[in-house]
């Protein structure tokens, strides 16, 4: 990982070094559980939370109504200032799909990205399934069992659903060493230039009541994605 220091994307670096190679390093584990534990790993926060259960949609009152897959076509924590600087909503290939496991009725948030840079990956394919419950209308709740994630729970804060297709949300996370956050606006399309006139000047509306420019947030295009 100390070979990643002084790059551009040193934190992207870092996370495909632990991913490829941490995960099964038992020592590597331990330690990072350890060091988190212990306060001994803390990073500043990335992002600013900008919602609560108060600001979310009272519709969504169960998973099945947003199950199945939604791309990420817009962001805010992109790598644009020192605030926002993790770039987590900018990440190539974006995918989130809800799925209830079968026999259990279980439900996680099945999760795929890569890095890289223009909507084009340069890592290999990220995929994690994090337990996902509705913890409140339009609040859902996601929790990481994976040790790299160093116990990490994500909330969802789902603005609105416009169209039944289209979503707004902000989202926080915490785990044992930082906090970050972001906010997003999701489609069942690939692109956003499928989006309507209609659903897009709404999303400005909606974008505008945390006060961030729609127009500004960073676009991600994943029609040619490989999943």
């Amino acid at each position: 990982m100390t070979g990643c220091f002084g790059q551009p994307d040193e934190a992207a670096c870092q996370f495909i070094c632990q991913w490829e190679l941490g995960q099964t390093n038992e020592k590597y584990l331990k330690l990072l559980t350890c060091m988190g534990e212990n306060g001994c790993l803390t990073m500043q926060p990335d992002g600013v939370c900008l919602s609560s259960a108060s600001d979310t949609t009272t519709e969504i009152t169960s998973l099945d109504q947003i199950q199945g897959d939604w791309w990420i076509l817009k962001g805010q924590n992109c790598g644009q200032d020192e605030l926002w600087n993790g770039g987590y909503d900018a990440y190539p290939c974006q995918l989130e799909s809800y799925v209830q496991l079968a026999g259990t009725g279980d439900w996680v948030r099945n999760t795929t990205y890569c890095f890289g840079q223009d909507d084009t990956c340069s890592s290999a394919t990220i995929n994690i399934k994090p337990a996902a419950i509705l913890e409140s209308p339009g609040v859902v709740r996601t929790t990481y069992d994976n040790p790299l994630y160093m116990d990490m729970e994500e909330r969802w804060f789902i603005v609105e659903r416009i169209e039944e297709d289209w979503m707004f949300y902000v989202w926080c996370s915490e785990n044992l060493a930082a906090a970050d956050a972001g906010a997003v606006v999701l489609g069942r399309a690939r692109s956003i230039e499928d989006m309507p006139k209609s659903v897009e000047d709404r999303m400005r509306e909606l974008t505008a009541q945390f006060n961030l420019d729609y127009d500004s947030m960073c676009v991600n295009d994943n029609t040619n994605c490989a999943w």
